[in-house]
C-alpha cells in the first residue's frame, strides 16, 4: 500500500496546479485511489478555492492536505487557518452538467463535496478548520490534537525508538566476548583452586599418623641413643603401617639422606630438611604424594621421617571434576547470554533508538528549512519575472 502523502502550500490560487500534480502523483502510487482520481481532484480543488475565497484563509497562509491510502479508495484531510468555516452548511448552486475541463474554477460548489465523498466530517482543532473526507468504503482519519498521537503511530514510534541498530549490536558483541572470556577465566581459576584444595585435603589425611610417629621417635631419641641404634623404630613403623593395612609407606633417613628404617626404600628424599614440627609437602610425583617431617634430638634435626601414599584416587576425581566445571561454565553461558542480549537490546537499543530519532528529526528539520528557503527564492523569482513582463 502507498504511503501517506502530505502537502503544505500557501493559500494562493496560482498554487492550484501544484495541488493537482500532487493528487496525480498519489493516485499513480495507489491504484484504488486512481479509480476515484476525478472525484478527489474536484473536491480538493473546491475546498482549496473555498478556503481562500470564503474560509478566511489569509493570503500567504498555509493550507495542509493529507491523503491516506485505504484498501478501496482514499481519505483526505485538509487543515487551514482562518475563521470557522463548515462546508457542510454551505450549498451554492453547482453547474453539474459541465465537464471538468470546461467548468470555471470553483464552479461545482460545495454540494459536490458532499455528494462525491462517502463520509464527511468537520472539526475546529487548535484554531484551524479541519475537514476529513473518505472516497470509497473506509473510515475517517481521526483528528489529532496537540500532543496526541494515534495508537498505531505511537506503537510505530516506540518500535522505531526501541529497535536496535549497528551500535547496539557492536556493544552486544563486545559484552558477549567479555562475558564469555570472564566466565571461562573464572571457571579455569576456580578449577585450579579447587584442584589444589582437593590435593591438599587428600595429602593431609595421614598427617596425624605422621605427627604421632614423629613424636614417638623424638621421645625415644631424647633418652640419649642415636637414630640408627633405635631398634624399636622399625617396630613403630611396621605397627603404624599395619594399622592402616599398608595404605602408605614410611621411611626414616639420616640427615645425609641414607635410609635407616622403613617399609619401602624407593621414595625420593626431601630436597631440604623440613622446619621443626612442620610438615613438608611433596607433589613432584603426581601419582604419589609425600609428606616429610624432621626428626629432632635435643632440638637438632638428625634425620627425616617420610610418609608417602598413592594418589590414584585423587587423580581419578580430577578429570571428572574438570568435566563438571565445563558443564557449569556452559550452563552459565546458556543462562547469562540470553539475559545479556535482552537487557542490552532493551537498554542500549532504546538509548540508540532515541538518539537516532533525534538525529533524524534534526535532519528533517534542516531539509524543511532548505526546502522552504528554496520555495521562497523561487516565489521571489516568479514575482520578479511577472513584474518584468
Amino acid at each position: 500500500m502507498a504511503k501517506v502523502h502530505r502537502l503544505r502550500i500557501e493559500s494562493r490560487i496560482e498554487n492550484l496546479a501544484k495541488l493537482v500534480d500532487w493528487i496525480e502523483l498519489f493516485c499513480k502510487s495507489h491504484s484504488p485511489a486512481a479509480k476515484r482520481e476525478h472525484e478527489i481532484q474536484v473536491i480538493v480543488e473546491e475546498l482549496f478555492l473555498n478556503a481562500i475565497n470564503h474560509g478566511g484563509a489569509s493570503a500567504g497562509g498555509n493550507i495542509c492536505f493529507t491523503l491516506f491510502p485505504q484498501s478501496e479508495g482514499a481519505a483526505l484531510v485538509m487543515e487551514a487557518e482562518g475563521l470557522p468555516f463548515d462546508p457542510r452548511e454551505v450549498a451554492p448552486n453547482p453547474k453539474m452538467d459541465a465537464l471538468l475541463e470546461d467548468r470555471p474554477i470553483g464552479g461545482l460548489g460545495l454540494v459536490l463535496v458532499r455528494e462525491l465523498s462517502e463520509q464527511l466530517s468537520y472539526d475546529r482543532v487548535n484554531g484551524r478548520n479541519r475537514l476529513a473526507l473518505v472516497f470509497g468504503p473506509g473510515s475517517l482519519p481521526q483528528p489529532q490534537t496537540a500532543g496526541h498521537v494515534p495508537t498505531q503511530a505511537k506503537a510505530a514510534i516506540l518500535s522505531d525508538r526501541c529497535r536496535p541498530r549497528g551500535a547496539t549490536f557492536k556493544i552486544l558483541a563486545i559484552m558477549l566476548i567479555v562475558l564469555t572470556a570472564g566466565l571461562v577465566a573464572t571457571a579455569g581459576l576456580n578449577y585450579l583452586k579447587f584442584e589444589r584444595i582437593l590435593i591438599e585435603i587428600a595429602a593431609a589425611r595421614y598427617d596425624p599418623v605422621l605427627r604421632e610417629l614423629n613424636r614417638a621417635i623424638n621421645n625415644s631419641l631424647n633418652s640419649g641413643v642415636t637414630l640408627a641404634s633405635t631398634h624399636s623404630t622399625q617396630q613403630l613403623i611396621d605397627r603404624s603401617a599395619a594399622q592402616f593395612e599398608g595404605a602408605f609407606d614410611l621411611v626414616i633417613r639420616d640427615k645425609d639422606g641414607v635410609v635407616l628404617f622403613g617399609t619401602a626404600a624407593s621414595h625420593s628424599p626431601p630436597t631440604t630438611l623440613p622446619p621443626p614440627d612442620a610438615v613438608l609437602r611433596d607433589f613432584s610425583n603426581s601419582n604419589r604424594f609425600a609428606r616429610h617431617m624432621s626428626i629432632l634430638q635435643d632440638g637438632i634435626a638428625v634425620g627425616t621421617l617420610s610418609l608417602s601414599f598413592g594418589a590414584e584416587d585423587v587423580m581419578e576425581i580430577i578429570p571428572n571434576m574438570a568435566q563438571e566445571f565445563q558443564r557449569a561454565t556452559v550452563a552459565s553461558l546458556i543462562f547469562f547470554v540470553p539475559l545479556l542480549v535482552i537487557v542490552t537490546v532493551l537498554v542500549v537499543g532504546r538509548i540508540e533508538g532515541r538518539l537516532h530519532s533525534r538525529m533524524l528529526a534534526v535532519e528533517r528539520a534542516e531539509e524543511c528549512r532548505c526546502r522552504d528557503s528554496l520555495a521562497e527564492a523561487l516565489h521571489q523569482f516568479q514575482k520578479t519575472v511577472q513584474s518584468a513582463s
